[in-house]
């Protein structure tokens, strides 16, 4: 629970280009499960290829304070995901024992991507099954689709996706348990940004009927 807020506030910060303070939520935000640094990865990797909001001639040079939080992130994060599952858990007696999900596609991280990689048939049919369509529709239509008209900033929505949507435990794409929490700070961005969106593509079809 303590993750929504967190990471939503995170995100706000980086708008606002709050550096400080937006790390600092990002930590936070990280420390709540261990799977939080995927989503958080995944926002670095968002920085990197969204437009800054700040001045415009910081887009005179590839290198803005967005771009190097957002592979800063990026880096970071994958390194703390590595070291909590190998290094931190097990020193404490955990692990991350629920990869027995995805034991369609293999029994270790890399055997997964591989299997994903050489079989697309698979992919597709463990991810369009009936119950996981009513799972999506679950997610999305409360907020009016707009997730969808939200561009590139998406990328937030697809490391939990992949996570609920590659596995076979009936909970986990079920939409009433704790496994959605890691997609709900995504799933409300990227419906601002859907507005956002939808509003200017109205704006420009009113400026053409009006001429």
């Amino acid at each position: 629970s303590f993750f929504v807020p967190l990471m939503i506030t995170a995100f706000y910060y980086t708008e606002q280009a709050r550096w400080l303070p937006a790390s600092l939520f990002l930590m936070l935000a990280a420390s709540t499960r261990e799977d939080a640094v995927i989503a958080i990865a995944s926002l670095g990797i968002t920085l990197l290829i969204l437009k800054s909001s700040g001045p415009k001639q910081e887009e005179k040079t590839f290198w803005t304070p967005r771009r190097i939080l957002g592979i800063s992130i990026s880096i970071i994060a994958s390194i703390y995901f590595i070291l909590s599952i190998k290094l931190l858990m097990p020193a404490f007696g955990g692990g991350l024992l629920r990869i027995d999900r995805y034991a369609q596609f293999g029994s270790s991280i890399s055997e997964i991507i591989q299997t994903i990689l050489k079989n697309p048939q698979l992919l597709l049919e463990t991810i369009f099954t009936k119950q996981k369509l009513i799972y999506l529709l679950w997610l999305f239509a409360p907020i009016a689709f707009l997730p969808l008209f939200s561009g590139r900033i998406s990328l937030l929505l697809v490391p939990g996706l992949l996570e609920n949507l590659l596995t076979d435990f009936p909970l986990q794409f079920s939409g009433i348990y704790q496994y959605d929490s890691v997609l709900i700070p995504g799933i409300f961005i990227c419906s601002i940004y859907g507005v956002n969106t939808l509003l200017k593509y109205c704006s420009h079809w009113g400026k053409l009927y009006l001429k």
